[in-house]
């Protein structure tokens, strides 16, 4: 998270410093609340790799438990985003603009893959389609653009994100997203994502789980791998 706490970031990675600020600000005072977010996360889970003896697989179930404190838990009686906006200080009013929005309309969501884009304005990222909404958006994100780009992501195979939409642009926010080899109208976690919708409830942790629980349906067939953030100029 090196690009976060500094004001005058603009541009590209205005988005993901605003999340990121916020994400630092909870962890300054994660004792407050961390063990309450991890019995509640395991309740919804039914499982938490602490021990696991796989470093990577470790690393990978902590990005997703972070991912769901900041945008899917109401740990703190109300959304993460609410909670930070309501009781820290010193949030500067792009950072409240931004996250005001991201509140208001992020997601996890299963889209498909179909292909890349550059933009050195707002940043790199991949053109996906939404099923459900029935529209290609092209997704901001430096981390799935070089990820799609170094691993020859096929045209019409599946990705999970958690995408957000700022002024009019659509940003990838959060931590943990999973590419699915297969096409997308074969691959399992469509089934996952069809299901959710019709019951108005994010799939990632059903895709968490799914991925990340040694006895998960698509543990057998995973490579998980985990990428830096790109640091500000």
């Amino acid at each position: 998270m090196g690009i976060a706490k500094d004001e005058y970031i603009t541009g590209k990675y205005r988005v993901q410093a605003a999340v990121d600020n916020m994400a630092l600000s909870f962890l300054e005072i994660k004792p407050k609340f961390v063990d309450r977010a991890r019995e509640l996360f395991e309740f919804e889970c039914q499982f938490f790799l602490e021990d696991a003896g796989d470093k990577l697989l470790q690393v990978v179930m902590n990005k997703a438990f972070t991912d769901w404190v900041l945008f899917e838990s109401y740990v703190f009686d109300s959304s993460a985003i609410q909670y930070y906006l309501a009781n820290f200080c010193g949030i500067s009013d792009e950072d409240r603009r931004i996250l005001e929005q991201v509140d208001s309309n992020q997601a996890f969501g299963f889209y498909r893959f179909d292909g890349l884009f550059e933009d050195d304005v707002n940043g790199n990222g991949i053109v996906v389609y939404n099923p459900f909404a029935g529209k290609r958006i092209s997704v901001h994100s430096e981390e799935s653009y070089e990820i799609a780009r170094e691993g020859y992501w096929n045209i019409g195979t599946g990705v999970s994100m958690r995408v957000t939409e700022v002024d009019g642009g659509y940003y990838a926010i959060g931590q943990f997203f999973a590419h699915d080899r297969a096409q997308f109208d074969e691959g399992m976690p469509n089934a996952t994502a069809r299901i959710c919708h019709a019951y108005n409830a994010s799939m990632m942790l059903p895709l968490a789980m799914d991925i990340l629980n040694p006895d998960g349906r698509f543990s057998k067939g995973r490579v998980l791998r985990t990428v830096d953030v790109v640091e500000a100029a």
